[in-house]
């Protein structure tokens, strides 16, 4: 029942969700079940023909209308989020040069997305490490009182149980 609740609030407001790891079999596939089950609008991070042939490869038919790919090498919005990022990062001695660099890696092309509410969140760590995938949030989005700690969890949903796995690698020592 956990599951099946939070999918249907899920589709009562669907929410843009940017996955930065596009280009990962698994992350398409869950794509295509998201527009499938209403949950959320995709938007898939990665190089369009490298991600249409990974799932075309692996016999995934998708509905492409339904689901967005964004080159951010290519995507009409680098210029203006390379300049955000900029002037959110010049005084820790990031140049134009720089933003422009990082604004092309997918984890902060995806970041800056929610930042700028071109998406309303994002799902990231699949293929990278913890902190690959929260490193770009806390350069931009930053955190803000009373929330000042960060933390990562997953559950896994066993046939008669509900897990809570807390992540560690960024809180070392957490208390209660």
């Amino acid at each position: 029942n956990f599951l099946k609740n939070i999918k249907e609030k899920a589709k009562q407001s669907p929410q843009i969700i940017v996955f930065p790891e596009g280009f990962e079999e698994r992350i398409i596939i869950a794509a295509g079940k998201i527009v499938k089950e209403k949950t959320a609008i995709p938007i898939l991070l990665g190089n369009p023909r490298t991600v249409k042939n990974i799932a075309e490869k692996k016999g995934n038919r998708l509905d492409w209308k339904k689901i967005e790919i964004i080159d951010p090498k290519t995507s009409k919005k680098r210029k203006a989020y390379a300049e955000t990022l900029y002037k959110l990062r010049k005084d820790k001695g990031l140049t134009e040069k720089g933003a422009d660099d990082l604004i092309q890696k997918l984890p902060y092309f995806g970041t800056m997305m929610v930042q700028i509410n071109d998406a309303d969140g994002m799902i990231a760590g699949s293929t990278w490490s913890t902190a690959e995938s929260i490193r770009p949030a806390l350069q931009i989005i930053k955190t803000k009182e009373p929330f000042h700690k960060v933390s990562a969890f997953f559950f896994m949903i066993l046939e008669k149980r509900l897990l809570l796995f807390a992540d560690v690698s960024i809180t070392i020592d957490p208390d209660a």
